[in-house]
């Protein structure tokens, strides 16, 4: 199963990876059962645009990203 990992301080997406089965569980309820760690989710984070990142914050939400651009404030 696939799961997409966000880093702990700033909820940014940082990447999907493998879920490992968990195997007690997955024999105890004859079915297949995941460990889902900390800092991840079975949902698939929307595609942002230029300018703009993806946060978890109990769901995906797309935000603003300016860093590394330089703003002139007239």
């Amino acid at each position: 199963m696939i799961i997409y990992n966000y880093d702990l301080i700033s909820r940014e997406y940082i990447g999907e990876s493998q879920a490992d089965l968990d195997p007690e569980e997955t024999k105890r309820q004859g079915k297949e059962v995941y460990l889902i760690p900390a800092c991840a989710t079975t949902v698939k984070p929307p595609k942002p645009r230029t300018n703009e990142t993806v946060i978890y914050n109990d769901g995906w939400q797309i935000v603003p990203d300016f860093r590394g651009k330089y703003i002139v404030n007239d």
